[in-house]
């Protein structure tokens, strides 16, 4: 599948701030997932529990916090397309 250019430049800014923002959590946990949280139990330093958040807290961030930092249009897409 062949992305068009401005695409995929959002794209490849996406992962690289991805990677970076969540370089400590996965050098922490071992784990290569670009999306993980701490829990929120308070705990702190190595026993801290880290894991995937939910699938609708990914979104939410990508859509809310991501895209506006990376510049990324908001595109609508018709069903079909």
């Amino acid at each position: 599948m062949e992305w068009p250019c401005t695409l995929r430049s959002a794209i490849e800014r996406a992962i690289l701030v991805m990677e970076r923002v969540s370089a400590r959590l996965r050098a922490q946990s071992g784990r290569r997932d670009l999306f993980l949280a701490m829990a929120s139990n308070g705990l702190i330093g190595p026993a801290a529990r880290i894991n995937l958040p939910v699938v609708s807290t990914i979104i939410s961030r990508l859509n809310n916090q991501l895209a506006p930092f990376i510049a990324l249009r908001i595109m609508r897409v018709s069903p079909g397309i």
